[in-house]
């Protein structure tokens, strides 16, 4: 009991017990895709990943990616604070539709939250997206309803996306274009 070396080892015990729990608390929430929970405790998981190159990346992707999101949230906010609330659920919506970040709770909060605000757009948008999707071919439809969201927010990308792959469908190499506008539009 008074030998120092036996004091050594216990402190070492302790220190490398802290870790492997660390360690195994970072492998089951990876294994439960709780990347809020990663992010909170990231600076308890930095040594206890330390040396594992796999966990290594993924501590920084989920750190990257959390970051990724709460910027967006916070330039979200200051949109929907000056009256622009379109901007911000579709930046937000534009952000959760990437594989990475569809599961992020925050995010998803934060998009139903600006919702109700804007329910006419989402609509337009959600039944254009339906239309777009249809089996049968709904192609005037859904473009019908991308410009009543364009004409609800004209500044939409989303619908003007939609609306641009509907007619590049409909009108493949710009059929309505002159030849003179098309060669202007190659050049």
């Amino acid at each position: 009991p008074t030998n120092p070396k036996l004091e050594e080892f216990s402190d070492l015990l302790d220190k490398s017990g802290g870790i492997m729990v660390a360690r195994n608390d970072f492998d089951r929430l990876l294994r439960e895709q709780n990347f809020r929970e990663i992010f909170k405790r990231q600076y308890e998981f930095a040594p206890a990943v330390k040396g594992n190159a796999t966990n290594e990346d993924a501590l920084r992707t989920v750190v990257t990616n959390i970051l990724k999101i709460d910027t967006a949230i916070s330039v979200a906010r200051q949109a929907a604070t000056r009256g622009n609330s379109y901007a911000a659920w579709e930046a937000l919506a534009e952000l959760r539709s990437q594989q990475e970040f569809s599961e992020d709770p925050k995010l998803g909060q934060e998009i139903e939250t600006l919702t109700p605000k804007i329910s006419t757009f989402v609509d337009a948008l959600q039944r254009a997206r339906d239309f777009e999707d249809s089996r049968r071919d709904q192609t005037g439809s859904a473009m019908a309803w991308y410009l009543k969201a364009l004409k609800i927010y004209p500044d939409s990308d989303m619908a003007e996306e939609g609306f641009q792959r509907l007619l590049d469908k409909v009108l493949p190499d710009n059929d309505l274009l002159s030849p003179s506008a098309q060669s202007e539009a190659v050049n």
